[in-house]
Formats: C-alpha cells, sequence, structure tokens
C-alpha cells in the first residue's frame, strides 16, 4: 500500500488520496502510516526538514535546501556557496520538499561566497541533513568530505573527514592517520528518510539521528589539525579518500553551524585564557629576539609593555621594500642572567584585560658566532629509505671536510622520531648568531613506513630540536610550516639562513600545491620567517619554478647571497637587490635574482649525474682549510651534491658565480665515511664542540 500526501508545519493536512487512514502531522515530524502484515498500519517517523535542537544557538554558515535553482553553477545559502559538478538532480521529499538526488553525476564543491575554505579556523562545527541513501551496492556513502588537499593519499596516513551515509548504517571518519588506521564511530540506521546530526567537536565525534544521540568517540586529533589551518576543501556527495568515492540518494536541508561566538567580553576572556608564549623561568630560557604576537582569537589585538625596555625592544621598524623588524628584539645582558615580565593587552572594541608572562633571558656569551674560531665540521644526514632506522638523524665529523667520521654505525641514530611520519628525511643544522643554541630541522616523511612517497598528500610539518652543546638535545617538536598554503600536499628540504637585516631566521623548504600565479605546478620553494622555530611568519612563494624539491643558500664575501637549486640539473643564481639601512647596505634575500651557471655546464662532460643530483648544500669552509686564488687565500666554498644512487659528491670553489674550471672544482679524494650520507646541512665547529660530540654521542 502506497499513500501519498503532503503536510503543512502547522499540522494542517493538505491532501491525502485515502482518508480511512488516520495520520498525524505537527512541526518537526510526520506519523506515516505503513502497511504491515495482516492489513494492519504501523507508524513511522519521518523528518519534516527541520532543524533538531542540538544545533539551537549556533550559528548557521551554510545552507543549502535546494529549493531554488543554482544561480551561475551555485547553490547560495547563510553566506556559502555550493558549486554544481555535473548536471543537477531533483527529487521530492515528505512534505512535497524539493530534494537534491546527489550521484557520481552529481555532486557539490562548498566554500565560502567569497571563494575563502567554509571551515578555516572552526575547531568545531555540526553538520544537518536529512537523507534518503540509495540501496544501490554502488553507494559508497560519502555525502560529507573533508580534507586539506584535494589529492588522495594512501589510508593509512590520510587526514580527513567522511560522513559516510549508507541503508542500515551511518560511519564518520575522522583521520590523522600515522600508519596506521582507527575505526570511526558508527550507528545502525534505518532505512528512508533520517535527519541526520553530525557534531565534529574538539575532543569527539558525535552521530545524532533524528535527534537522538547514537554514538560518541573521543578524538585526540582537533579539527585544525586534520584539515590544517586553511580549512581545506568541502564536498557534499563525494570524497577523494583513496579514490573518488561518491553518494547516492537524496539530500535535503543540508546545513552547516559552528558556535555562537561569545560577546566582546566573552572574547577577551577566551583569548586571554589562551595566550601562551613559549618561554620560560624554569626551562625554555630565552637566547635571542622572541616572538610578541599582534592578534588571538576572534580576532583580538594584542599590545605589548615590558619592565625592561633595556633587554626587549617591544617596538616594530618598517623597512623599505622588505620584510620588517618585529618587536621582540631582545639585547641579552652581560653580566647575569635577568628575569623578564612581559605585559600583554588584549583588546576587542572597548573591551580589554592584561596577562603578564614572566622568563629569563640568559647573559651574553663571551664569544659570538661572528669571533668563533671553527676548525672542524658537522654533517647532520640520513642514510636512506631501505629500512625503519635509515630515515633518522646521523652525525659525521671531520677537520677537514676531507675525511669523513660515522659517530654511529647504521641503524643506530643520533636522533629519532617517535612522533608525525615517525621518520626524518633532509636534515638541516644552524648555529644562532649569539654562538650558544643550536637547532636542526628536518622533513617529517617515512618513505620507509608509508610505503612510497605519497608527495602529493604527505606531512606539512618540519621536525625541530634545539641544543646548547650538539651533544644534549632536547625533546622533538613539529612545527606545521605549510598547513596554511592553499592545497599544500608536503613540506620536505627544509633549510634556514639568519637574516641580520629583520633578526630573524628565513626558512624555506619545498611544497607541492595549486598552480602559481606564474602558471607553474608542482613542488615550488616557500620560505616563512622564524624568531624561536615556534611561531613561523605565512608562508610565501619564494622561487616560483617548476618541479623544484631542493635549493640551499649561503652569503659569500662579495656581498651576494647565493643559491643553488635543483631544477634537473643544480642551477647556481645570486641575489641582486640591497637593503640599506642606517647607511649600511645589505643582500636582500627576498629581492631579483639572476642565474650565473650551473654545475652541468661549469663541468660539461664531467657531470655524470644528469637530472638525478638532488640536495645541493652550500656551505664556507674554515679560514684554515680556503684555497690561494690569484696568489690570495680566499675564502672558499662547499657544495655537496646527492645523486641518490651514490651519496653525496663533493665540489668546491673560491668563486660561487663564476662559470669556469677553475676556479670551480669537482673534489677529489674525498673519503665519506662508511655510512651513505644523504641529503643532510654540513655547518663548522669548534674543535671543543667536535671533541664533545666524539666523547658524549659516538658509539664505535
Amino acid at each position: 500500500m502506497i499513500m501519498v500526501f503532503e503536510c503543512c508545519l502547522n499540522g494542517t493536512p493538505k491532501k491525502t488520496m485515502d482518508m480511512q487512514f488516520r495520520f498525524l502531522c505537527f512541526c518537526g515530524l510526520m506519523l506515516l502510516p505503513v502497511s504491515v502484515a495482516g492489513g494492519d498500519t504501523a507508524v513511522q517517523f519521518v523528518p519534516a526538514f527541520g532543524d533538531s535542537k542540538i544545533v539551537q544557538g549556533m550559528e548557521l554558515i551554510a545552507k543549502f535546501d535546494f529549493e531554488d535553482a543554482p544561480v551561475d553553477g551555485f547553490f547560495i545559502g547563510a553566506g556559502a556557496k555550493a558549486m554544481v559538478n555535473g548536471t543537477a538532480a531533483y527529487g521530492i521529499g515528505p512534505g512535497g520538499s524539493k530534494t537534491a538526488r546527489l550521484s557520481s553525476d552529481f555532486w557539490l564543491e562548498v566554500t565560502k561566497e567569497d571563494d575563502g575554505p567554509l571551515l578555516a579556523g572552526l575547531s568545531e562545527f555540526t553538520v544537518s541533513y536529512d537523507s534518503n541513501p540509495s540501496a544501490n551496492a554502488a553507494n559508497n556513502g560519502s555525502v560529507f568530505y573533508a580534507a586539506r588537499t584535494i589529492r588522495s593519499s594512501k589510508i593509512n596516513w590520510a587526514r580527513f573527514l567522511n560522513v559516510i551515509d549508507k541503508t542500515g548504517s551511518i560511519e564518520v571518519q575522522r583521520y590523522y592517520n600515522t600508519g596506521t588506521r582507527a575505526l570511526g564511530p558508527r550507528a545502525a540506521r534505518s532505512d528512508g528518510w533520517r535527519h541526520l546530526d553530525i557534531v565534529f567537536s574538539k575532543a569527539s565525534t558525535k552521530i545524532y539521528i533524528d535527534g537522538v544521540l547514537k554514538v560518541t568517540q573521543p578524538s585526540d586529533y582537533p579539527i585544525e589539525q586534520v584539515l590544517s589551518e586553511t580549512g581545506g576543501f568541502l564536498y557534499i556527495g563525494k570524497s577523494n579518500a583513496e579514490a573518488n568515492l561518491f553518494f547516492l540518494g537524496e539530500i535535503a536541508n543540508f546545513k552547516i553551524w559552528k558556535p555562537a561566538d561569545p560577546d566582546n567580553a566573552g572574547k577577551v576572556a577566551v583569548a586571554r585564557e589562551t595566550l601562551t608564549l613559549p618561554y620560560g623561568l624554569d626551562k625554555n630560557h630565552v637566547y635571542g629576539n622572541i616572538t610578541l604576537p599582534k592578534t588571538a582569537l576572534y580576532g583580538t589585538t594584542l599590545t605589548w609593555k615590558t619592565n625592561r625596555p633595556d633587554i626587549v625592544d617591544v617596538n616594530e621598524y618598517a623597512i623599505p621594500d622588505y620584510a620588517p623588524r618585529l618587536a621582540g628584539t631582545v639585547t641579552r645582558p652581560t653580566g647575569a642572567d635577568v628575569i623578564v615580565t612581559m605585559t600583554a593587552t588584549i583588546s576587542f572594541r572597548s573591551v580589554s584585560d592584561t596577562k603578564e608572562f614572566t622568563f629569563t633571558v640568559k647573559k651574553a656569551p663571551q664569544i659570538p658566532t661572528s669571533l668563533l674560531e671553527t676548525e672542524a665540521y658537522l654533517l647532520v644526514h640520513f642514510t636512506g629509505e631501505g629500512n625503519a632506522t635509515g630515515e633518522q638523524v646521523y652525525f659525521a665529523l671531520s677537520k677537514d671536510a676531507k675525511k669523513w667520521e660515522d659517530t654511529r654505525r647504521d641503524g643506530n641514530p643520533i636522533l629519532r622520531s617517535t612522533i608525525g611520519d615517525r621518520g626524518l628525511r633532509d636534515p638541516w643544522i644552524i648555529r644562532s648568531p649569539e654562538g650558544d643554541k643550536f637547532y636542526l630541522l628536518a622533513t617529517d616523511l617515512s618513505v620507509n613506513q608509508r610505503g612510497g612517497w605519497d608527495w602529493k598528500a604527505s606531512s606539512t610539518n618540519l621536525a625541530v630540536w634545539e641544543s646548547h652543546d650538539l651533544v644534549n638535545w632536547g625533546e622533538m617538536r613539529l612545527v606545521d610550516v605549510a598547513g596554511s598554503i592553499h592545497d599544500a600536499g608536503s613540506a620536505w628540504a627544509p633549510e634556514c639562513v639568519y637574516d641580520e637585516i629583520t633578526g630573524d631566521y628565513f626558512v624555506y623548504w619545498a611544497t607541492l600545491s595549486h598552480r602559481s600565479a606564474n602558471g607553474n605546478t608542482g613542488s615550488m620553494i616557500y620560505s616563512a620567517r622564524t624568531r624561536d622555530f615556534h611561531s613561523f611568519t605565512k608562508p610565501t612563494l619564494w622561487i616560483d619554478t617548476n618541479d623544484i624539491i631542493d635549493t640551499t643558500v649561503v652569503k659569500a664575501a662579495d656581498g651576494h647571497w647565493y643559491r643553488a637549486t635543483q631544477t634537473k640539473t643544480i642551477r647556481i643564481d645570486k641575489s641582486v637587490d640591497t637593503v640599506t639601512i642606517n647607511g649600511k647596505t645589505y643582500p636582500s634575500l627576498t629581492g631579483g635574482w639572476e642565474t650565473t651557471g650551473t654545475l652541468q655546464h661549469i663541468f660539461e662532460g664531467a657531470w655524470r649525474y644528469g637530472s638525478s643530483a638532488e640536495g645541493p648544500e652550500l656551505f664556507l669552509y674554515n679560514k684554515k682549510d680556503w684555497l690561494m686564488a690569484d696568489g690570495v687565500l680566499s675564502p672558499t666554498y662547499g657544495l655537496y651534491v646527492d645523486p641518490p644512487r651514490y651519496g653525496y659528491m663533493p665540489f668546491y670553489t673560491t668563486d660561487i658565480g663564476a662559470i669556469t674550471r677553475p676556479p670551480w672544482f669537482a673534489g677529489t679524494g674525498i673519503d665519506m665515511g662508511s655510512l651513505k650520507k644523504r641529503h643532510g646541512g654540513i655547518m663548522t665547529i669548534t674543535l671543543d664542540e667536535y671533541n664533545a660530540i666524539m666523547k658524549g654521542l659516538a658509539i664505535p
């Protein structure tokens, strides 16, 4: 028996085909009679496309009821728009309401009306909709899907949100997988039309069916970590989980909600509560310039004061045609450590409050970096991806950069990763300008554990360590440097240099992302600035060239920055712009660059590695190892490159910008040690540091 009728939300029936059956209709639900065995009639609850109490008090950020035809290919509602992919198809739901009949031929991509990611910045939201999924076996069920990148990933390393709605069950996948996949919450659902509320909170995921809580599952991964800072991509009716998967069936009343913002005083209170600085009294002491944020949650603004203006400068200084020198420049005391108090004023419109932070600024070292007498070398590297211990950090030492000595045997690395991808590649090390702190960076990637490169959807984090003596290293942390890049697929091969103009570290790495303004695709080089390797500026595109995975930079004695970049050979560029401050001229990292030559051209037939060379590393030799040029002892620069099948190959020159041999030479008689040296970084060290590493870390 089939009964067709329409019903108003106020409970007044409009039409029935057979009045011998009684029915009730009231706001939010219909009681629909259905035939059962023996001729009796059972009552089935059917949603009348209203909102449940779950979303009461929340703010609507997307609304698609499909009653109106799309405008220029978009459904629009509540500040969001849904782009039609394929050909829109419709049905009629309970009460005569119009429904969207989704399939592989009709699905939606959702953004804000201004094209920005709808979920950007959200730590909680709720997806509400009515659905009638198809019983067709081809229904993959992906009715809602959000991910950092449009590219699919290996499922055990996937990071996405996916609501799978099928006849008989509803499942939510909230994945930030790191080698394994945990099952998401799942609930049984009856066939036919049902109202669903999927609540993504900070610490859990909940499934409601027809307003009734069916399952709650805790989550260790916040939404921002899964989707990245950008908010990623959002689809209705399709997912890229492992391949293109589609929802088959009808939906209506599709809405997305977020918690309502607090009032102005509440915004300031929450911002104050969550505001932190990564410096302290008992640990995390200050050894250089610090980061003082300008904004906090809800767009609150921050201004800073200090009780020691002689130690911390809270002023920002604009630099024409360059990045500013931000507030937080530190002048370390000469006599003894100093305790400093910083006071933040948090403001939103007419409401403000304050919060204090107290930390220790360490006294300045007796010998700064510029006056250190370095006589040895430290090479940080990995050995390969053939096993679990190859993609970790190893140290090699040398007193002349000709004979390298491994500090550990293969399989016994100095530093290991136990978080993220649990693999480390392309390590890089730098000494602070003050001379008494070291930062080590690495790519958060394990090709061995992933079972492949997965370069289109791998980690956007960098691994970071800190040390004061090169022997004792702090706890590894992951920092997301590329998550705010639209459709970022990776963050590989990080390096950095110290920029004395701005008083910060200029960090650069390779990221696969969307097409650039110049039309380039593939991996390109991005950069950001940091003072503490906790907080980073927004990344910007630095080298807009197709398919670059590595670059390296050094400042030369001729007053220019030089960089060597992997571009199917090793291309050498020179900075051409300068910045003048108080009458002193500095080379610009972010101005123009010109190409001086390539290793392939310089060495012509002697260059036998073609496009396979990667991982270039530039460094300045210790003065005792400089070469004579035109009868004068001249600064000498090393350039190591990494043909993966061979391990590092060394070159050196007294003029990086030259395009001939000499002054370029291929290294001969170089003993790289027993371990294969894969893409790493070289730093000059003192003999005391050399001996300390040998004593504290070396294991025969």
